[in-house]
This record gives C-alpha cells, sequence and structure tokens, in this order.
C-alpha cells in the first residue's frame, strides 16, 4: 500500500510527521506538493494521476491530506474495510462533520438508521481529506478523470476557488461514495487553513462524526 500526502510548504513539518506515521504503519509514502504552494486540487490532480501511473505497481493508493490524523492500526483497519469493499471505485476514510452543511441531515439520519454500519454510501463526495480510488477502476478511467478535472479548472478560469471534493466528484461522475465508519482519519482541528474556502463555514470543530483513537 502506497499514500500520497497532500501538502504545502508551510506544513512541511506536519506533513513528514504523517509521513513517518504511515511508514511504521509499513505503508510506503511520497509528498505532492511540497516544493512551492499550489491549489488544492491541482495537487489532488497530481497524487490521482501518480495513483494512475502506479497503479500496476501498487495494490492500492491512498490520497491523503496533511492534516489528517489516523485511527490507530490504520493499516490493518483499512486492510479489513477492503475485505468487503475492495471494488468500490472511491472509499473516503472520513466523514465530516459542519461541512458541507446541506449533506449534515442526511449524514445525521443515515447514521441513526445505521447505528452498527461499518460503511455508509451517500450520491456525493463530500471531503478530499483521504481517500482511495480503486486501482482496476484507475487503469481504465485514469486518462479521462485527470482530463475531466483539467477541463473543470479551465472552466472555472483557474484552480483557487473550486472545491476540491466537488471538482473530482463532478469528474468522477459516478452514483456511489463509501464512507468508512467510523471514519479512519479524523482532521486535525489545531491546524490553520492554508485556502480560502468559498461558501458557508459555520463555526465549530470539522471533525468527524465517528472516529476511533
Amino acid at each position: 500500500m502506497h499514500a500520497f500526502i497532500i501538502t504545502v510548504p508551510e506544513r512541511h513539518e506536519l506533513a513528514t510527521r504523517l509521513q513517518a506515521t504511515l511508514e511504521a504503519d509499513n505503508i510506503t509514502t511520497e509528498l505532492v506538493g511540497n516544493g512551492i504552494k499550489r491549489p488544492a486540487i491541482v495537487n489532488h490532480r497530481d497524487a490521482i494521476s501518480f495513483a494512475f501511473i502506479r497503479s500496476t505497481t501498487y495494490d492500492r493508493s491512498i490520497i491523503i491530506e496533511d492534516d489528517a490524523i489516523l485511527t490507530s492500526n490504520f493499516h490493518k483497519k483499512l486492510d479489513t474495510v477492503l475485505e468487503t469493499e475492495r471494488d468500490t471505485p472511491l472509499l473516503s476514510l472520513y466523514l465530516g462533520k459542519q461541512t458541507p452543511v446541506k449533506a449534515q441531515d442526511t449524514i445525521k439520519k443515515a447514521l441513526d438508521e445505521q447505528p452498527d454500519a461499518s460503511i455508509l454510501h451517500f450520491p456525493h463526495l463530500w471531503n478530499a481529506v483521504a481517500y482511495t480510488i480503486q486501482p482496476g477502476y484507475l487503469k481504465q478511467n485514469g486518462i479521462a478523470l485527470i482530463d475531466e478535472i483539467n477541463a473543470r479548472i479551465a472552466y472555472n478560469r483557474g484552480p483557487y476557488t473550486i472545491p476540491t471534493d466537488t471538482t473530482i466528484e463532478e469528474a468522477l461522475n459516478l452514483t456511489d461514495y463509501a464512507y468508512t465508519i467510523p471514519s479512519l482519519v479524523n482532521h486535525n482541528t489545531d491546524v490553520p487553513g492554508v485556502y480560502i474556502h468559498s461558501g458557508l463555514r459555520p463555526a465549530g470543530r470539522r471533525e468527524a462524526w465517528r472516529f476511533d483513537d
């Protein structure tokens, strides 16, 4: 298993700590975006590109942002999830509170109705904190996916104002996205943001609905 860590220069120390934690859990890693500060969607696009290129080398690639906090025994828990979700095109490892605002009632209802679920399925990608795209899907659709992301960057006349998760979702054009329950990563709320986010951002901690340390 291999992880592409999305980062920016001012978070180098944070990224290398995450890198060390992943490698201690027998997951090889590399940093994406460490040289110069670039828009988040550009780093995600490049990570997806690298995952596509290496889809014949690694059995599974994870794309993870530098402010993610891993659950204990992360690799083992992810392997357990993949026993049943190995063919899922996109598996998100984080289901968050606060944002997006419009999704919160839907998420809460699903969690209340399925309290023992280990996976929840929704028709949207609601974050880009940590996710894995199925290798076979990448092999077949990687070039088209990257082209679609580039097209959306061009259409919006630049990558700084477009949300990463929505852009990836539109490029993938799937009808189902799976989320691990509890989340296998949490969002480090002690780290200040480095990008200006468009849209409504309510007060409160951006953290997982359920997370086991």
